[in-house]
């Protein structure tokens, strides 16, 4: 079938001839006047499924959170995305990608989880998280949750917890609270 992607079809092989790259934009829209400024960050880098500290969502944010294929835009001769094998942490002020750890060869990283570290209130760093996905790894055909910290991308997972079956790549997450354990998402 055909989507925004393009053929799952081929995506599935690992090809990702024809789909279009993913950059991360800051825009600032002036509600005074309606001017809408924007500024591609990372330098063109392809980042997918960007986030927030949970503090922070609606609120002006210095950090995000991304998955990361290509480091750069490929410029005009080559922008055919690559798959997403790291996470990164973008700096909005700088528009630098300011941390960031690989999974590996063969090893596609999905979405995350952000998972605040402190209390409900506790807003004394953006990068005070956990981040926990799922990492399919294409040679084993095996699934793994790593959980790493927000602050230290980096230094690798803090854990990383081999799953009984694989969960097929591209499948979207959400962290539910202890208290809401019962409600259905």
């Amino acid at each position: 079938g055909r989507d925004l992607l393009g053929s799952w079809e081929k995506l599935l092989t690992g090809d990702f001839e024809g789909v279009p790259m993913t950059n991360l934009y800051h825009i600032i829209i002036d509600t005074s006047t309606g001017d809408v400024r924007h500024t591609v960050l990372a330098g063109g880098a392809q980042l997918d499924h960007p986030k927030v500290h949970p503090h922070w969502e609606a609120r002006p944010a210095r950090y995000v959170f991304a998955t990361m294929g290509r480091t750069s835009n490929g410029g005009d001769e080559d922008c055919t995305p690559a798959a997403p094998q790291r996470f990164a942490c973008v700096d909005v002020q700088s528009g630098a990608v300011v941390d960031s750890w690989h999974a590996g060869s063969r090893r596609l990283v999905d979405e995350a989880v952000l998972i605040p570290k402190g209390g409900r209130e506790d807003m004394s760093s953006e990068r005070d998280l956990w981040l926990v996905a799922p990492v399919f790894d294409g040679a084993s055909c095996t699934t793994t949750y790593v959980v790493l910290d927000g602050a230290h991308l980096s230094a690798g997972p803090l854990a990383e917890i081999p799953l009984p079956t694989h969960i097929p790549w591209a499948l979207h997450g959400i962290w539910v609270p202890a208290r809401h354990k019962d409600a259905q998402v």
